[in-house]
Formats: structure tokens, sequence, C-alpha cells
């Protein structure tokens, strides 16, 4: 893991540490959940949110104004609106042999619904992705890492 600090925006893998940094480490940061973006409520079930990235990317804009360190979503859609609108931005993702770790981290966290077999079935997909993204600064954890670390 390098500590080479760059950038407000941080796109942040799950179980990574955001909420923990945002709340406890002493630093300007906010902790921006896409889910509060990314879905709606319509007849009593929640669907997507027809106009998600473009709303959290302009929330984000905002954010970057008032804020230090903008933490916001892994989600490849997210990454790829960052990029389009030429937002810099540090992608934070833990290593590809890492998984049991971030299995034990999930265990241990609240996901509202988010199964782990998501996350297990689309370990290998998401690295693929993250691996070949476009961005200004990559940070890839090991086992023991957060986000705390860096900061």
């Amino acid at each position: 893991m390098e500590n080479n600090v760059i950038g407000k925006v941080w796109s942040v893998f799950p179980l990574c540490g955001k909420t923990y940094c945002t709340n406890k480490v002493g630093i300007d940061a906010v902790d921006s959940d896409s889910s509060q973006f990314s879905w709606v409520e319509e007849d009593g079930k929640k669907v997507r949110n027809p106009d998600f990235p473009r709303n959290y990317i302009e929330h984000i804009k905002d954010a970057i104004n008032k804020h230090e360190y903008v933490f916001v979503s892994s989600h490849q859609e997210v990454r790829d609106a960052l990029e389009k609108e030429g937002i810099p931005f540090t992608l934070v993702y833990p290593h590809r042999r890492c998984l049991s770790k971030w299995i034990d981290r999930y265990a241990k966290r609240d996901f509202n619904g988010f199964p782990l077999q998501v996350l297990v079935n689309n370990w290998e997909k998401w690295h693929d992705e993250l691996d070949a993204q476009n961005c200004d600064k990559r940070i890839i954890l090991n086992d023991d890492d957060y986000l705390s670390d860096i900061l």
C-alpha cells in the first residue's frame, strides 16, 4: 500500500473504512453514500433512480467545494461518470487476494440487505474493472489496511 495522498474525491470500495474515517479520524471528510441517490421508491418498491449517476455527480461537485475529502462509491457507473466529468479521483480498493478478509469485515457490518454472495460472486469481475480503471491515483489495500491508515 502506498500512502501518497492526492485529490479530494476518493472512490472507495466497500468495507475500506469510509464511515470510520468520516466519523472518527478527525479529518474534514464526507461519506457520500450513493444509495441515497441511486434508488427511489415507486409504489412501495425501491427502483433505480433514472437521474443516477448524474444526480450523484452533482452532489459530489457540491461536496468538493465544502470538504477536504469526498468519499464516493466505487461502482463502475460512478467511476465512469467521474472520468467523463473530468473530476480527478483516487481509487481505493483491496488487493484481489484479500477476499477472505473482506468476508470477515462484511460479517461485522450491517449492509441493509446487500447479500454477501453478491460480493463473493462479483469479486473477480469487480477487480478486473477496478484494475482497468483510468484514475489519477490507485491505492490497493492489503488484508489489514484501512482508509484511515492512508490518511
